[in-house]
């Protein structure tokens, strides 16, 4: 939590039956409720690894903010026996008054709203996520719009502006977009006139063509380079 007040630097855990810190040992044991007991990484240890990170970036962009922190338990069925000594620990309804008593205890404003903005900007920017990517063989999926309404899952086949269903005739526009987000997270985010024909099992590469030029999608490449973007909005998508 950013303010231009403080930093607050939160551990949240969800364990239920009984833990207890134990700071000579630096060590984290939770007593369950069928009496077997395991031990965990002190999140003191980790509440101050956090600290210690962001100190080193505010030094870097030469912004100066107290850092505080806590431990967080959000099972209401917890039961904190020794509490920690050097990180304040508690269960996640008292989470509004420590707020409050952190906003009274560091009542002045330390860094601009600029300042605070650069490290915001700076927080988010070094963030790096793992995109998830599903583990399946992908030469077994079904390609192209699939029927919802029928119990089958039936191929949809491109008719006249509209797909068709093959076992119950039901028709539709909306499903290309939704084929074309499944597409995306399933394959790329990318895709040529020659996959989109093939996806949907278009027979003219002209009518393909037609197709997924009406989308207004952004691309990248010229003539049978060009790639298409499917957004991830692409259900926002309005079909002529």
């Amino acid at each position: 939590m950013l303010s231009r007040y403080f930093v607050f630097i939160l551990e949240v855990k969800n364990i239920s039956g009984r833990i207890d810190f134990d700071d000579e040992k630096r060590q984290f044991t939770n007593l369950k409720d069928d009496n077997t007991i395991e031990v965990y990484t002190n999140p003191e240890d980790q509440v101050e690894r956090h600290i210690r990170t962001i100190e080193r970036i505010m030094r870097i962009l030469n912004i100066h903010l107290p850092i505080v922190g806590a431990i967080v338990f959000s099972n209401t069925s917890t039961i904190i026996g020794q509490k920690p000594k050097r990180i304040p620990a508690f269960h996640l309804s008292g989470l509004n008054s420590h707020v409050n008593y952190l906003f009274n205890k560091y009542s002045n404003e330390v860094v601009t709203f600029e300042e605070l903005t650069i490290l915001k900007d700076y927080l988010l920017e070094i963030l790096k996520r793992d995109n998830w990517k599903p583990n399946i063989d992908k030469n077994k999926l079904i390609k192209g719009a699939i029927c919802e309404k029928c119990s089958n899952q039936s191929f949809m086949k491109y008719h006249f502006g509209r797909f068709v269903c093959d076992n119950c005739s039901v028709l539709s526009k909306d499903v290309l977009l939704e084929s074309l987000l499944d597409y995306r997270l399933l394959f790329s985010p990318w895709i040529s006139n020659n996959e989109f024909k093939e996806y949907f099992s278009i027979s003219s590469a002209k009518t393909s063509y037609k197709l997924i030029k009406s989308l207004n999608l952004n691309f990248k490449g010229n003539n049978r380079s060009r790639i298409y973007y499917i957004p991830d909005n692409i259900l926002s998508y309005k079909l002529k």
